[in-house]
Formats: C-alpha cells, structure tokens, sequence
C-alpha cells in the first residue's frame, strides 16, 4: 500500500499558477520519487477555479470559515480561520504518513501539535521557504516581552518537525552555524533549492532553442510594481541608455502605479516605445517559456526574495542572469561565475552589468552552456528529491 504525503496549503489563495511553483512541484516530485500518494488540501476565502488534480497530485478543496476582522487580529495561531483543518486532521491524521508545510509560523502550533497526538508514527516536513534576514532576526536576544514568547512557542513547534528544508546555500549556512529561533537545526536542516519542472518541457513537446537560435532580448518575470520586486530600478538604469539592437520584455500583472512610471519613461525615452515593452501577465505557460527561449539575458531587480521561482526558469533557457544580491542569487549564478550579482537598489551598477551585455564584452554563448550545465546538475526538481536527506525521512534508505 502506498504511504500518504499530505501538504496543508493554509496560507489563503491557491491558485492554478501555484502548481506550476514550489506549491506544486515539491510534493508532485516527492510523490513520484518515493512512490506516495499526494494530497493538497487548501481553503480559499474566494472561489478560484481549481482542477481536482494536479498530475498524480489530489487537490482537496475544504470550506473557508470567514472570520471578522476584529477577530483575526486576536487569533496570532488563526485557530478559527483554520477551523477547517483541525476538522480534516481530525478525521484523517492516522492516514497521513507524512504533513507537509509552507513557511515555519505559530498559525501551524497547534495544526502540528494535533497530528503528532493523532498519529504517533507520522513525520513533519517544512519547506522553510525564508531568506537569510528571516532567520537572523530570529536569532536576536534583546527582544521584547511578547517576541520571547513567541519564539519560545516557535521552539517547540521546531522539536516536533522532523525535516525542514531551506532554499539557498547562505540562509542554510547560517542554519548550521546560529540556528534558528537560537536552536541548533544541524540534525533536521536541509539545503534543497527550488527547481525547474522538466517534465513539463516533455509533456509539451517545447523545443530549447540553441543559442544561434536566440535574439537579443532580456526579460524581467514576475508581479511588476510590487515593492520587493523593485522594477522601477530597471527603469532607472535604462533611462537614456542606447539599447542598439536589443529589446526588452517586462512581464507580468502590473501595479497601476508602475504603469504610470512606464508611461512617464516612454514619454521621455521615444526610442525604445518599440525596444521596452510592458507585456502585462502571461498565463499561458507555453507563450510565457517561449519568452525565456527567445531571450539571453534575464534581469531581476528585486530587494529581497527567499529563492525565486524565476531564477530555475532562467537558468534552463541558458538565459545569462543579472541579478541583484537577493536570495538564491549567487546560488543561481555559481557565485557570479556565470551570472552576475549587484548590490541591492544599486542602479548604476546594475546599467552597467546590462551595458557590458548590450556592447558584448560578455561572452553570452559561454554563459548559454555553463547555465545549462549547471541547470542539469543541480536545479531540475526530478534531481532535486533524490537528495540523500529525502530518501532517508521517505524510508528509502
């Protein structure tokens, strides 16, 4: 009989696009490496159009119990927003032989303190999903009252979990070496780095291009406008920039206040109304891939990230990665060896990483194939689960 792997999606919003993310691809990976059935079980405050599966991955829809806001602000565990799954532990903990969770917060205290009373047997897995500042302030001593005790309850969700997983090299060094929340991790941390989906290159039969076969096109991904991903700073440094033959996509939902900001930097940049294009978002997974195919270069603005989803993506397509000195980066770049780091929100460095590209005093066919070499080594999620600390928390070893 098949062992269960369960992931309790409690933050709210599930969306389709989640599925093609970590969300998605860590448990459908794991499942079908170790031979599990998956189950993701999530509630929604608004009804979203979700299919009942994801490949060999059970979505399992629960009912959202609406909270009023006044309530939500007392509620620190969210006991009575997540209602829903205390009632499906209830009924289902001795099934699960493994529980999975996003993000270490005191909203899982009680979900995980239940399921280990529930079922002796069963195992806990995080995906940490936090950057390295995330796990410094945790590790401060002079807080206050309320902070230490929070963070004492935080110990003792950590003695409960049996494998917690962190996406970069640096935030897990730092792991080993502090901790977190002052507690010493060394025996259930793991590096595990999020990946590209290979498998959906070969269920839609997507053609790589070579590198003769791309244009000069970069490309920037993700929820433009928002503060983290700071895409005004690309605007900076293209301002009054001769981009000669290259052209520049920026794609994704956009704020309506970047929209302005776009408007104002075409206005007063005519030449590139054709070269600097605002694409707005692509859902369409194929239609979006063909825009990393096309491309060389992919840019990243961002002030902070815990490991984004766009790096693995830009590194498959041999896109050359200027980015700046966020999560994952240097992981992504082999500590800039085949991609480029700039300190955060420094604008005229980045203009000048991009100025390098734009006058080819970067050899972009060298990068092309270093990126894929090291995309095939150490960032496809089929890769990824077999790590040696997987194969022995599935039993495997």
């Amino acid at each position: 009989m098949k062992k269960n792997l369960t992931v309790l999606f409690t933050l709210d919003g599930l969306e389709k696009v989640h599925l093609y993310k970590d969300v998605g691809l860590t448990p459908y990976y794991l499942g079908k490496e170790y031979n599990l059935d998956v189950d993701i079980v999530y509630s929604n405050s608004e009804k979203k159009e979700l299919p009942k599966s994801f490949r060999n991955v059970s979505l399992i829809e629960i009912k959202y119990y609406k909270i009023w806001s006044v309530l939500k602000r007392i509620d620190k565990f969210r006991l009575l927003e997540s209602f829903s799954f205390y009632k499906y532990l209830i009924k289902n903990a001795k099934k699960i032989d493994y529980l999975m969770f996003f993000h270490i917060r005191l909203d899982k205290f009680f979900l995980v303190l239940l399921y280990k009373f529930l079922n002796k047997n069963g195992k806990v897995y995080f995906k940490m999903d936090s950057d390295i500042n995330g796990v410094l302030k945790s590790n401060i001593k002079n807080i206050t009252f309320i902070r230490k005790v929070q963070k004492f309850l935080l110990r003792i969700l950590l003695k409960k979990i049996d494998l917690i997983s962190i996406e970069t090299k640096e935030t897990y060094n730092e792991i080993l070496r502090n901790g977190f929340c002052n507690k010493n991790l060394s025996n259930k941390i793991v590096y595990i780095p999020n990946g590209f989906d290979e498998e959906y290159l070969i269920e839609n039969k997507v053609k790589m291009k070579s590198f003769e076969e791309k244009e000069n096109i970069m490309i920037t991904v993700g929820r433009i406008g928002t503060e983290e991903k700071n895409n005004e700073m690309l605007l900076e440094a293209l301002n009054n920039l001769d981009l000669k033959e290259w052209k520049i996509y920026i794609i994704g939902s956009y704020t309506e206040d970047f929209k302005e900001k776009y408007d104002e930097f075409i206005k007063n940049n005519q030449d590139k109304k054709e070269t600097v294009t605002l694409t707005g978002s692509i859902e369409n997974k194929n239609l979006l891939y063909s825009y990393y195919n096309r491309a060389k270069v992919f840019l990243l603005t961002s002030k902070w990230e815990g490991f984004a989803i766009v790096y693995p993506e830009a590194l498959r397509f041999g896109n050359y990665i200027i980015t700046t000195d966020v999560g994952g980066a240097r992981d992504i770049t082999n500590n800039g060896k085949i991609g480029v780091v700039t300190e955060i929100e420094n604008t005229i460095q980045f203009k000048n990483k991009i100025l390098k590209v734009i006058n080819n005093e970067i050899n972009l066919e060298e990068k092309f194939n270093q990126s894929l070499e090291l995309s095939k080594k150490q960032f496809l999620w089929n890769e990824i689960v077999k790590n040696k600390q997987f194969k022995k928390f599935f039993n495997e070893e």
